[in-house]
């Protein structure tokens, strides 16, 4: 009998271990709200979290230059836009300034807004300033498609032409803070990057010829 009741016990124990684990804490959202880009009637969903608002899909506005993941030169136009509405568009740093609507108050977030974020979703301070993967369970965090912000794994696209790759893999994500302490033929702007096989996130820099996705965010109004 005591050998039946152990059994039973430890079994509930592993059970109550096992959904502890799976659970994935939610993005600490104030406020929400919606976005419609005049320029083409895209509606973007947007979260307040602390002091910013973020847009919680990937921008999609043809900007020049701005491009889709291809895997395929026979998509339709229809699939193309199932596509995009999906993951968004790939920029690179001069399309991706190109693509920011006037108006809205929206901006590419930079390097210290992206850093804040962090912080509220448990990034230590001690890791903060670092570059590399940093931050156990964030990653995790931002790519969870029932968290309220979901960061995609749109993949990217290299300088050439052919050179996509990544996708439903890793997700890039530009911010507007150029990456000073490195040089090369071209600027070089800090990014943060998720992972499908880490808990963590990739705070780095890459050169802006590179297309990313693309996130906005802006400041609350004074009095919001």
């Amino acid at each position: 009998m005591r050998n039946y009741l152990f059994i039973i016990w430890t079994a509930i124990v592993m059970m109550s271990c096992s959904k502890k684990e799976t659970l994935v804490p939610e993005v600490p959202v104030v406020d929400q709200g919606q976005f419609v880009d005049e320029r083409d009637g895209n509606t973007y969903g947007w979260v307040r979290v602390g002091e910013l608002e973020w847009m919680t899909e990937n921008f999609r506005y043809a900007s020049a230059g701005a491009l889709h993941y291809i895997e395929s030169s026979t998509l339709t136009a229809s699939e193309v836009e199932d596509f995009v509405k999906t993951h968004g568009r790939l920029y690179n740093m001069e399309s991706a300034i190109a693509a920011v609507p006037k108006e809205g108050g929206w901006r590419i977030p930079t390097d210290e807004d992206w850093q804040r974020l962090e912080r509220n979703i448990g990034v230590s301070e001690e890791e903060i300033d670092q570059t590399g993967w940093r931050g156990a369970g964030v990653g995790t965090l931002l790519r969870d498609k029932k968290s309220s912000f979901h960061l995609d794994l749109g993949g990217m696209r290299g300088t050439r032409s052919a050179d996509y790759a990544f996708k439903d893999i890793y997700g890039f994500y530009w911010s507007a803070t150029r990456d000073k302490l490195k040089f090369n033929d071209f600027d070089n702007y800090m990014i943060r990057q998720i992972s499908l096989y880490s808990p963590n996130v990739l705070r780095e820099s890459i050169i802006s010829t590179k297309f990313l996705s693309l996130r906005l965010v802006r400041d609350i109004k004074a009095g919001d």
